[in-house]
């Protein structure tokens, strides 16, 4: 390139990347790139303008190197969980991704492993950018059938769960959708979901009509939290799932049921309408806050109990029920398990029967508990017939509690939970045929259910559950299991009839399979 003399106007330059500013030759710069040895000054850089003016650092990676073996910079560490950094949290943050730092230089310079993958920095600012402020969380490994989550997207409003549930499926990353936790263990292993998906800050009692009894409640409201607030309104939950900390959310996915369920009816019959996030992020609702309002599909009852497979939930019209003048609650211990189911049944039919539960353990007598609610009238005059079915006493305020605490948690660690589903004159042939293997049985005759629970220790009680379910025509669902008892088969049992119009709604719903991979039925 010819130059013209000093102090005199030069021509432009050919190359498109022309330096403006250069440097004189040092010792050493013999063989060096850049502009003549003759014109160079100390203290510049190679089209050092070019390369850091505004808008251009998208052409030059900022490392690139002046000499050496002009090598571009090391690439992108990972970052990995650490330990809790901040006291009295219940997920620890990780500095680099929501602490004090702005939002640019949490992930700079980062990709993020998990669940044996990695997230691009891109992906991960995206999704943090989506989900609004302090919604993507580090944390210790969680495990969930043995596959470990160290990462928790929680968004901070319906709308921001639609971007990041748009965001998710343009970046081709899976997630563990997750409401309270209560019943995280339920369903079949996750396959390829690397992040949680939690609808926790989604939360809040939206709207209570006390005239119509029906309220409108966020998808993270706790039903501890809302039920208080119905009850200070005149006003009962008809929601009694067991497990500490259950959402509204988390219960209708799952379609989680306690000793109530007899007088309150299942999850489904109480959902009015129901707000969902589609795994593309298109926001849709169906149903209404009264029933006429209701047209076409029934979608309330495809949504619930789908296990979040289908669509995230947002929130959900439920009705109430009026609170009981009066309650009573009772107990009695009977020697012979056909008689206490044969008593179960009986009063189940009871008009103020409101839960009706046995509970064994073996070795054991069975233990018939009973609550009964109403009007003052029906439920003496049931409380009074009850005395010609089974020796009944008053029975300890907390004895439902307690009984709803122990259907979440049997038989124990390691061990393995069916429930089974038969009609109810057939429950008493079906708790004969398991009462001498299960280490504890749970009933609810008035809903056909048997809850079997088989201690670690125990051997073969997959196959025995299948046998006695096929002799009586009872479907089975593996609850709570070891990771290596569920990988051996799929816990929502085997239908071949249901298999295939499940599957064809969750290509109609979520085709590239974004929301809980693997969990549900025919690991879908």
């Amino acid at each position: 390139m010819q130059r013209l003399p000093r102090r005199r106007r030069q021509s432009p330059s050919q190359h498109r990347l022309r330096s403006t500013r250069s440097r004189r030759a040092r010792p050493g710069d013999a063989g060096r790139r850049g502009d003549p040895a003759h014109l160079r000054r100390s203290g510049g850089r190679d089209h050092g303008r070019t390369r850091y003016r505004l808008g251009e650092e998208g052409v030059h990676p900022p490392g690139l190197q002046r000499s050496g073996s002009r090598g571009h910079e090391a690439p992108a560490g990972c970052v990995r969980s650490r330990r809790c950094l901040q006291s009295g949290q219940a997920l620890p943050l990780d500095p680099l991704l929501c602490g004090s730092q702005p939002q640019g230089a949490r992930l700079r310079s980062c990709a993020l492993r998990v669940s044996g993958s990695v997230i691009s920095t891109e992906a991960l600012e995206q999704l943090a950018a989506a989900a609004g402020e302090g919604s993507l969380v580090s944390h210790e490994t969680v495990l969930v059938d043995d596959v470990p989550f160290t990462v928790t997207l929680s968004p901070e409003s319906p709308e921001a769960l639609g971007r990041t549930l748009s965001t998710l499926d343009a970046c081709g990353v899976g997630v563990l959708v997750r409401g309270g936790g209560s019943h995280l263990g339920f369903g079949n292993p996750p396959r390829g979901a690397e992040l949680m998906l939690s609808t926790q800050r989604i939360a809040g009692v939206l709207e209570l009509d006390a005239g119509d009894g029906v309220c409108r409640a966020a998808a993270g409201t706790t039903l501890t939290s809302l039920r208080a607030e119905a009850n200070a309104s005149g006003w009962e939950l008809p929601l009694d799932a067991p497990g500490a900390g259950a959402t509204v959310g988390g219960v209708l996915a799952a379609a989680a049921i306690g000793p109530r369920a007899l007088g309150y009816g299942l999850p489904r019959d109480n959902v009015l309408g129901i707000e969902v996030a589609l795994a593309n992020g298109d926001r849709t609702h169906c149903g209404g806050r009264v029933v006429k309002n209701v047209t076409g599909y029934d979608l309330n009852k495809l949504y619930t109990g789908s296990l979040g497979s289908l669509g995230v939930i947002e929130a959900a019209w439920l009705r109430l029920r009026p609170m009981p003048a009066a309650v009573r609650l009772c107990e009695a211990r009977l020697e012979s398990l056909p008689q206490a189911v044969s008593a179960g049944i009986e009063i189940s039919r009871v008009a103020s029967a409101r839960a009706v539960v046995l509970h064994q353990l073996r070795g054991e007598d069975v233990r018939l508990v009973v609550e009964l609610a109403g009007d003052e009238p029906t439920v003496c005059r049931d409380e009074r017939a009850l005395a010609s079915t089974a020796p009944f006493v008053a029975a300890a305020p907390e004895a439902l509690d307690d009984l709803r605490r122990r259907q979440a948690v049997l038989p124990g660690d390691a061990g393995t939970r069916f429930r089974l589903a038969a009609l109810p004159s057939r429950l008493g042939p079906l708790a004969n045929s398991l009462v001498d293997h299960a280490s504890e049985l749970l009933i609810q005759p008035g809903l056909g259910l048997l809850y079997a629970g088989f201690a670690a220790s125990e051997a073969g009680g997959l196959e025995r559950v299948a046998r006695a379910g096929s002799s009586v025509g009872a479907s089975w669902v593996l609850e709570a299991a070891p990771a290596s008892v569920k990988r051996e088969c799929d816990v929502f049992g085997d239908d071949g009839t249901a298999l295939a119009l499940t599957r064809a709604l969750k290509q109609r719903f979520d085709p590239a399979g974004r929301l809980n991979p693997g969990r549900f039925m025919g690991r879908l």
